[in-house]
């Protein structure tokens, strides 16, 4: 399961840095971050979903990162 999100994580990792201006970046800063965050490397999916937010606002997944990162703030309790 975790060299899935692996695969995963690397196949979005090189649409974020050889496509910069990608018309669903929102997508990709999700789904970087549901990856790590589903491959336990819950820290690492972090700036992913703040990035989302910040930058995607109005994205219907800032609210999905939102929820992720409350989540993972309660689990640190």
């Amino acid at each position: 399961r975790v060299k899935a999100y692996s695969a995963a994580t690397s196949r979005l990792t090189e649409i974020l840095t050889s496509f910069p201006n990608f018309s669903k970046m929102d997508m990709v800063y999700y789904y970087l971050g549901d990856s790590y965050y589903k491959a336990t490397l819950v820290e690492q999916s972090i700036p992913y979903f703040t990035k989302l937010i910040t930058d995607f606002p109005q994205s219907k997944l800032a609210k999905k990162a939102t929820a992720r990162l409350e989540e993972i703030e309660t689990k640190k309790k």
